[in-house]
């Protein structure tokens, strides 16, 4: 790892270089692909293929996701408080990318020949191996990312860079289940795609703490402040009302994407496609990635909104395109027509990769607001905090998506011959019901306080108080 460089003190901080942005873009590859192999293949391979109940699987999941959500605000207290040559986020980031990449590597080592009991089992406790180094990497580097961002639209900028090459690498989610289906066992086609995921994701973990800086570390460093008291920290930040605001809109919409986004795959399978898994995958792939590339090409129209009307109305925008995606669904999932579905990603694939990128800049702006009152940078616990609600929200939905299934009245066993009444509740569930409950989302951000305007007023603040100080 490099040393630390940093601007002195007193000094506007240099803004990151074009390299510093895309190493730390890279560096997010080991925990995207990591989830979207689990996310991805958990349903087909514990489900479709070892015939384990769908509902356990999601309820495991979620348990396991607690621990996760637990142990992210005490990571987060550690990185904020850390003082290393290194560092206080690159040692945690270099560690926490290889243990996670290591238990992505075992991860569907399990055996056809185990029952169900032995393969829930194994599955709960890889899981619970891998969410806790993701944490470990998570925290901190999500930390570094608000550190990059120096105004209000370098912060817009550096979630940019990160989103754009997170659906580079989500592209090949989609994928996934179609590669499995080339193997004569999709489950040797899952160990293939998890040892070469694995390999990457060291690589660019290792690119990412050799290649890359910590802005504002000196700063920080040199601070004489005692390390704050670790419920003190959680019950400050959690008195922002303007970071209240912010968390339940993520609620909101991690709750209405997790719980019902696999009964797409269900759908395409057993709906569509009658029961042909090859051709559910491929339509699935081709509409993830359709969608992917779409979110792609829209992240410097999503810039753009931003910079020029604010980021709380280009998020209004995007909550609008999440909606209309969500109820296009109805029509779309279509026997008749599989191919519509390919009209879906240009609304509701644009607005949420939109929503996250907006959301994710608009986080920087209130740890600046809470620097202001406080008189200290907490990047680290904010972002531990964010990702705790996150993955909390996640953890119920990853335990309803499975029971969601249940509840629908499917039942592998019947294939494409479900009963009647199974398919339309699925349908209600996919589309309808995520579209009614988005409409939450537009409330909370009524009245937005952190313009630009008010932004670069408590920079300048912030500014003088450092100039004052140095």
């Amino acid at each position: 790892m490099p040393s630390i460089t940093e601007q002195p003190r007193g000094h506007a901080e240099a803004p990151p270089t074009r390299r510093e942005l895309i190493f730390y873009t890279l560096g997010n590859s080991a925990v995207v692909m990591g989830n979207g192999l689990i996310q991805s293949l958990q349903f087909p391979i514990f489900n479709m293929l070892l015939g384990v109940n769908p509902g356990m699987i999601g309820t495991i999941a979620g348990i396991v996701r607690l621990w996760d959500a637990l142990i992210d605000p005490i990571m987060g207290q550690v990185s904020d408080n850390t003082r290393t040559r290194f560092g206080r986020r690159m040692p945690f980031i270099l560690v926490g990318g290889v243990l996670s990449m290591a238990c992505i590597g075992l991860f569907y080592w399990c055996s056809t020949d185990w029952n169900s009991t032995s393969i829930l089992i194994w599955f709960g406790v890889v899981t619970l191996l891998f969410n806790t180094a993701t944490s470990i990497i998570s925290v901190p580097y999500y930390a570094l990312g608000i550190e990059m961002g120096t105004d209000y639209d370098q912060r817009t900028r550096v979630v940019a860079y990160r989103s754009l090459g997170d659906k580079v690498f989500a592209i090949f989610s989609n994928w996934y289940f179609r590669f499995t289906e080339l193997f004569a066992n999709a489950l040797v086609g899952a160990r293939w795609l998890a040892g070469l995921i694995a390999v990457f994701g060291i690589a660019s973990t290792f690119a990412l703490v050799t290649r890359n800086r910590e802005h504002r570390y000196k700063t920080v460093a040199a601070t004489k402040s005692l390390p704050e008291n670790f419920w003190k920290t959680i019950g400050s930040v959690l008195s922002n009302p303007v970071y209240l605001r912010l968390l339940a809109i993520w609620t909101i919409l991690t709750l209405n994407t997790g719980v019902f986004t696999a009964l797409g795959m269900y759908l395409n399978v057993y709906f569509v496609y009658g029961g042909d898994k090859a051709a559910g995958a491929t339509l699935g792939g081709v509409v993830g990635t359709l969608g992917l590339v779409l979110s792609a090409l829209a992240i410097p129209l999503t810039k753009y909104l931003c910079d020029r009307f604010g980021k709380h109305r280009a998020l209004v925008v995007a909550l609008w395109l999440y909606v209309a995606g969500s109820i296009l669904k109805w029509w779309c999932i279509d026997p008749a027509h599989p191919w519509m579905q390919l009209v879906l990603p240009f609304f509701f694939s644009i607005g949420i990769s939109s929503i996250y990128i907006v959301m994710s800049a608009m986080q920087a702006d209130v740890v600046d607001l809470d620097e202001l009152h406080s008189g200290r940078r907490r990047e680290g616990m904010f972002g531990a905090i964010g990702g705790w609600v996150m993955k909390m929200g996640g953890s119920l939905a990853i335990i309803l998506s499975g029971w969601v299934v249940v509840w629908t009245g499917f039942h592998i066993s019947d294939g494409a011959n479900q009963a009647n009444g199974v398919f339309f509740a699925m349908r209600v569930s996919f589309s309808l019901i995520p579209a009614v409950g988005s409409l939450l989302a537009l409330f909370a951000i009524r009245g937005w306080p952190l313009t630009r305007e008010r932004c670069e007023e408590i920079r300048a603040e912030l500014e003088k108080k450092r100039s004052e100080a140095a």
